[in-house]
């Protein structure tokens, strides 16, 4: 990915030029200006490929797929490690400085410019603070051209540490509008322009981790038994759209070249929060695209579940619990996915215990962990709020045909959760 001299968010455009350079088949649908559905051309596997041997593997609905559960995945730090790829990311530039420059600048300078490069990234877009990567090229390849200017003049440490500050001011000023010093960066409302003078050093191969963080194999495996449960399963993942599209298009080949399926029916590009696209996209979907209403807000009953590491995000979909429900069959439910640290404990989360005291239902909102864990921690989950959804919409059901449906449904699940359990 090459800097360009607008930074703004990527358009539709943007995202189908992706989708070519990766040979992917995929169709693309603008929500308004808050997202994207991406969608593929394939037939998704309802028996997932779980093993990897190259082949499909097709099977029969046992309900109308109108009552499938849709199961929405988040990307980063769910499905892949992308918190990992920044130690990878730093570790790679401060190999470059110590390249460029050997001892004559501290190892902690890198890390400095790193941190202050990657704060520069990040501003209000969309409703929220997004992280944008092709500002963080362009600012990092910047200071490392000045610090290469400024390491010519032989500076001693305390010169060192006074540009840093004065570098760091300077992008402050910039994001705020209040600069007064000569840089290459300006605002134009929520784009970032890049003068043409700029001074810039290509570190492109910096960031080249950050495109391709490690998969979590034990939660990809388990998302593949999850589609092939009649489920439609689908990424739900917010930042800017073309970075989070390029990493899953990598993901996509990289499953296809050791022979998985791709489990994946869309792709859920979101710029807001979560709740609050998922109300847009039925909002526009009745109206304009039948499709996707149909696809994942039927007026049939069924479960909706969100598997997110971020507890904001799962808050902010409950938020919006009502009116998606009122305007569709949804029974809306989320799965909070944790971390185990080095000593395999799972990371305290505080701020999830206590929205979930102040929300309805917390019975729904069940922690799992990833990141060096096993496929049946996913899937007892899983089966469980299953389970817990289905009991739940059998018991406002008044039709006879439907709660028998439902009922099936809760009996497949709830078999299959005591076949994980009894192989955890």
């Amino acid at each position: 990915m090459k800097p360009s001299d607008t930074i703004s968010r990527q358009g539709k455009a943007q995202l189908l030029s992706l989708t070519e350079r990766y040979k992917v088949k995929a169709d693309i649908i603008t929500i308004n200006d808050a997202g994207y559905i991406v969608r593929f051309d394939k037939k998704i596997p309802h028996i997932g490929n779980i093993h990897g041997d190259g082949a499909s593997h097709y099977g029969k609905w046992d309900w109308p797929e109108s009552y499938a559960p849709v199961i929405c995945i988040d990307a980063d730090d769910t499905i892949f490690d992308y918190t990992g790829t920044k130690k990878l990311r730093l570790q790679k530039y401060s190999e470059h400085i110590q390249t460029a420059f050997g001892n004559a600048i501290a190892p902690k300078v890198a890390e400095q410019l790193m941190k202050m490069t990657d704060r520069f990234a990040r501003w209000l877009d969309g409703g929220a603070t997004m992280y944008h990567i092709s500002a963080h090229q362009w600012a990092l390849g910047w200071v490392t051209a000045e610090l290469t200017a400024l390491e010519g003049q032989n500076p001693s440490d305390a010169e060192i540490e006074q540009w840093l500050h004065t570098i760091e001011q300077q992008f402050e000023a910039v994001k705020d509008g209040s600069s007064t010093t000569e840089t290459p960066f300006s605002f134009e409302g929520t784009s970032l322009v890049i003068e043409p003078t700029i001074s810039y050093v290509d570190i492109a191969d910096v960031f080249n981790p950050v495109f391709a963080p490690q998969r979590y194999h034990d939660v990809l495996q388990a998302i593949n038994r999850i589609a092939s449960e009649q489920a439609r399963v689908v990424v739900y993942t917010y930042g800017e759209p073309s970075f989070q599209l390029e990493k899953l298009l990598r993901l996509h080949n990289e499953l296809a070249d050791i022979g998985y399926d791709w489990p994946f029916a869309d792709i859920l590009l979101t710029t807001e929060p979560k709740g609050q696209f998922a109300e847009r996209i039925l909002a526009v979907s009745h109206q304009a695209i039948p499709i996707v209403k149909q696809d994942l807000f039927s007026d049939d009953p069924h479960l909706f579940i969100l598997i997110d590491d971020d507890p904001k995000q799962l808050e902010n979909f409950m938020l919006h619990e009502t009116a998606i429900q009122k305007n569709s069959g949804a029974h809306l439910a989320v799965i909070l996915s944790v971390k185990n640290n080095a000593q395999g404990e799972v990371i305290s989360t505080p701020y999830w215990e206590a929205i979930e005291r102040s929300l309805p239902h917390p019975q729904r909102r069940v922690p799992l962990v990833n990141g060096g864990s096993n496929p049946p921690d996913l899937l007892l989950q899983f089966y469980w709020t299953m389970q817990d959804g289905l009991h739940v919409l059998q018991a406002k059901e008044t039709n006879p045909t439907i709660r028998h449906t439902l009922q099936l449904q809760q009996a497949h699940f709830a078999s299959l959760f005591e076949q994980c359990l009894s192989s955890a």
